[in-house]
């Protein structure tokens, strides 16, 4: 299968953020940046940022990039047009299960919360479990602390819902460490017809159970003409694995899980904190 477009060089390059294209302090590189522009600038690649994250949480650093046009946004549920400043394509999860799931969920060591229109949203009580929840990720913690929206009253909010929930997040105490696997099959279990995935042990991000970064991947080149062999991928966590498979070069990162990198093409030399998607691009440039 080649992985290059008619001219030799990639006609779009995915690229995940968190731990891949973003250092750990939560930047692009100027290596990265510059090599992404030449891409664009050389070869009219499309550069396409593919996160977890809202449109409304991803860094300056990369909205800011020229040659950025598409934002694949909460996993799949979401495309976003930078130039026409819309969302050209969501996926939500159905408000039913949306109610049902947080009901369920209430009953289980866990706190949670929903990103509904591009804004995040969680139950103001749960705000003080937050350190003994996530202290494994402080810069995760401040993000919640300044962008997340305390809801009073969480089931007056969920019975007037007028919005698209397209992402659910829950995170397991760590004291039931132990039956995290467990409380993640029950969930799964439970709720069909949606999807799961997670970006820490103690972490799972739920969406529509048809939307994820590959079937937006999938989406978006069949919207744009470009076949999916022509694409290079970039990932690092559990909600790459799909996405890194469907495209026609899937790299790993060197920092990357290790089912991610089992099921990649390739493997960057080097960490998303070492440059590691800069470098690999700056190899196909030369080639």
């Amino acid at each position: 299968m080649s992985h290059k477009g008619e001219n030799g060089f990639p006609k779009l390059i995915a690229t995940d953020l968190d731990g891949t294209l973003l250092t750990s302090e939560k930047h692009v590189s100027d290596r990265c940046a510059r090599a992404l522009m030449n891409a664009w600038k050389e070869y009219g690649t499309e550069i396409v940022p593919t996160t977890g994250r809202m449109h409304s949480a991803i860094p300056a650093d990369v909205l800011g990039m020229e040659c950025v046009r598409y934002l694949i946004c909460e996993n799949g549920a979401r495309i976003y047009d930078m130039h026409k400043g819309v969302f050209t394509y969501c996926l939500p999860v159905g408000k039913d299960t949306v109610r049902r799931l947080f009901s369920y969920l209430e009953d289980l060591p866990v706190i949670f919360d929903c990103y509904m229109d591009d804004r995040p949203y969680m139950p103001a009580d749960q705000f003080g479990k937050v350190e003994g929840f996530l202290g494994y990720n402080p810069r995760f913690i401040q993000r919640i602390f300044e962008t997340w929206i305390a809801v009073e009253d969480w089931k007056g909010f969920l019975e007037d819902m007028d919005g698209d929930v397209t992402k659910i997040q829950f995170y397991i105490d760590p004291e039931a460490m132990e039956r995290a696997g467990e409380l993640k099959r029950e969930v799964a279990e439970r709720f069909p017809e949606i999807g799961m995935s997670s970006t820490w042990p103690l972490h799972v991000e739920v969406g529509n159970r048809e939307a994820d970064k590959s079937g937006a991947l999938k989406i978006l080149t069949d919207r744009l003409g470009i076949p999916l062999r022509d694409v290079t991928a970039f990932g690092d966590g559990d909600n790459d694995v799909a996405f890194i498979r469907t495209a026609g070069r899937g790299v790993a990162m060197k920092n990357s899980l290790p089912q991610v990198r089992k099921e990649a093409d390739d493997v960057t030399d080097f960490t998303n904190d070492e440059d590691g998607v800069g470098e690999y691009i700056e190899r196909l440039l030369r080639e």
